[in-house]
């Protein structure tokens, strides 16, 4: 009984620094990942190129349409860098099966941004 505690100690002091790497990853990643959208939906509140996408894409220049636009172009900074953090937050957990094809996509998906 005393070996198998002993054993089971000794795993849990090798998976918890990794653990707290792997928190302290999602955790910094999520904060970045707001001040980015939150920087971005400022800029784009700043500048007239939202009202020119939400004009082009709403054929109107509606604040409601130029609002919406804001946010949405704000999440999806917002999920791409979440996308790289779940990356790094599951390499951390040494968890390659489920990181890899997620690694991929991103790949994938910057390959079509110039």
């Amino acid at each position: 009984m005393n070996d198998i505690l002993q054993t089971v100690s000794q795993e849990l002091g090798k998976s918890v620094p990794n653990l707290l790497g792997a928190f302290a990853i999602l955790l910094g990643g999520v904060i970045v990942a707001l001040i980015a959208k939150w920087l971005t939906q400022t800029l784009l509140s700043k500048t007239d190129l939202d009202n020119r996408i939400a004009g082009w894409i709403a054929g109107t220049n509606s604040a409601s349409a130029i609002a919406n636009i804001e946010k949405w172009i704000a999440s999806v900074v917002f999920w791409l860098i979440m996308l790289f953090v779940l990356v790094g937050f599951l390499q951390a957990l040494q968890l390659r099966a489920v990181s890899e094809p997620l690694n991929d996509l991103l790949k994938q998906i910057f390959v079509f941004i110039p």
